[in-house]
């Protein structure tokens, strides 16, 4: 394998991706390839997933849609510029440099995307690219192997069967896991290479329908992202917790929906489950009475958790079921959703327990009454960095900071007269300046800000005092007319 990949080795240390032109028609020649060819690639997704016609030309669309958004990121003159900024005297604080050599493990889930999206993002940061693919009977693979070789520069870009050694890629480059992996199952890293970049896979995704929701919208777009694509997305909703008083109604506007969306969508799926140990879970649960089917419809079920000792209320579903469970309020929602950091949580409620619930549930990032639909395609985005609904791989990560400083700044003058002057007179200034009492940037209220605990307190207080009220004037009319009686 390392003779294979000597000429990505080669490519890389000589920095053939360095120059931003090269770059551009590189992912102009892979958007060619592409759009020649969707015709053949839209018809091997549909062999390998059997995924619907809809959901097959929604990932064509998000995967071409990246190339153009990465491409967007190159700007010739701009990096030019910012190239000779220390010829002019100027800082360049931002300026990177290519990692040198990306290699990817994509996910088996939406394959072409997973794959063009993240060598999109590797060549546009200026790097080479690997990519490990198992030989398999399924297409896409194969394709994409064909289409990517005869389309880019063969020194940029190849491919492997097997896991390629550190010794294989040389020294500076980065691993990308599109599913996860134990820390213990990769190699020691060289001191020259950063961190593998992680996808988390496994990591859950909970809803959380508020009495305050819109019902059809939340079963809308929560049967959506559960149906589409299989179930197999990282972002499709693992459980849905709903609130007692609207639970009827909710699971009502839900039934609504699997009725409507096998129509619309013309789901069909050819490509038998392989969740064998999920279905099991869902029949054993079933048997025992740990949950309930509320209704099925084609190869969908919606199950409703009766006993929170479950394991369904903290695994995650990889198929076209939905796992409800009923909440009494919104803590009760907080501290069923918090036993782990969440991939994602989806928020259905009014502005402020919308603001309560996502500020309360630690996840990677939250939605306020919708679900991010486009995520629903590719791997889970990396927790080191906020996510980007257009860019599931931003550019920096395979990026190493190069700042380059052409002046001194205003500290590093402090700092060199303290140091140079014998009377310490500088130093006392500084000293002075350093030992200035701490003020805010404008002036805080007197009272602070009134909260979501803070409205509840007042609201019970309120009650409770109007109930004193009407007490004390109750008891006050009828003494007043019991002495009244007394004086006659």
């Amino acid at each position: 394998m390392s003779r294979v990949l000597q000429p990505i080795r080669e490519a890389a240390i000589d920095g053939r991706l360095h120059n931003v032109i090269y770059r551009q028609t590189q992912l102009e020649k892979l958007q060619k390839a592409l759009i020649t060819n969707i015709a053949s690639i839209e018809n091997a997704i549909r062999n390998d997933s059997g995924n619907s016609e809809a959901e097959v030309a929604v990932e064509s669309i998000l995967t071409l849609q990246s190339v153009k958004d990465y491409y967007r990121l190159l700007d010739a003159d701009d990096a030019l510029n910012k190239e000779y900024r220390v010829v002019r005297g100027d800082d360049a604080p931002e300026q990177v440099e290519p990692i040198g050599i990306a290699y990817i493990v994509p996910s088996g889930y939406t394959t072409f995307y997973s794959i063009i999206v993240a060598l999109s993002a590797a060549i546009a940061a200026g790097n080479c690219v690997v990519v490990e693919i198992e030989n398999t009977l399924q297409e896409i693979p194969s394709l994409i192997r064909k289409l990517l070789k005869a389309a880019l520069d063969p020194s940029i870009v190849e491919f492997v069967t097997a896991r390629a050694t550190d010794a294989d890629l040389g020294t500076n480059h980065i691993r990308v896991f599109q599913n996860d992996i134990l820390r213990t199952e990769l190699p020691p890293l060289p001191s020259t290479s950063p961190s593998p970049l992680i996808s988390p896979s496994q990591s859950r995704v909970v809803a959380v329908v508020d009495r305050t929701a819109n019902l059809a919208k939340a079963a809308q777009a929560l049967v959506t992202a559960r149906l589409s694509f299989g179930g197999k997305s990282p972002y499709a909703p693992d459980l849905i917790l709903v609130n007692e008083y609207v639970r009827k109604d909710f699971l009502t506007a839900v039934m609504g929906e699997l009725i409507r969306l096998p129509v619309n969508q013309q789901v069909i799926r050819t490509i038998v489950s392989e969740s064998t140990a999920e279905e099991k879970r869902f029949e054993d649960g079933r048997k025992s009475g740990e949950i309930e089917v509320v209704t099925s419809t084609g190869n969908s079920s919606v199950f409703e958790v009766k006993n929170r000792n479950s394991d369904l209320l903290r695994s995650k579903i990889n198929s076209p079921n939905l796992v409800i469970h009923t909440i009494k309020s919104l803590d009760d929602a907080i501290s069923l959703a918090t036993s782990e950091n969440l991939l994602a949580s989806y928020i259905f409620a009014a502005p402020t327990p919308a603001k309560y619930l996502s500020y309360s549930i630690p996840s990677h990032a939250s939605f306020i009454n919708h679900a991010p639909l486009e995520l629903l395609v590719g791997p889970a985005a990396l927790r080191s960095s906020p996510i980007d609904r257009s860019l599931r791989y931003p550019v920096a990560l395979f990026s190493l900071p190069s700042g380059k400083y052409s002046n001194p700044s205003a500290l590093s003058q402090v700092v060199h007269e303290c140091l140079s002057d014998p009377e310490a007179s500088v130093l006392a200034k500084a000293l002075r300046d350093v030992l200035t009492k701490l003020k805010p940037k404008h002036e805080r209220s007197a009272g602070g800000q009134i909260g979501f605990f803070e409205q509840s307190i007042f609201t019970g207080l309120g009650l409770f005092g109007t109930l004193t009220l009407a007490s004390v004037g109750t008891i006050g009319y009828f003494g007043v007319r019991f002495a009244m009686k007394l004086r006659r």
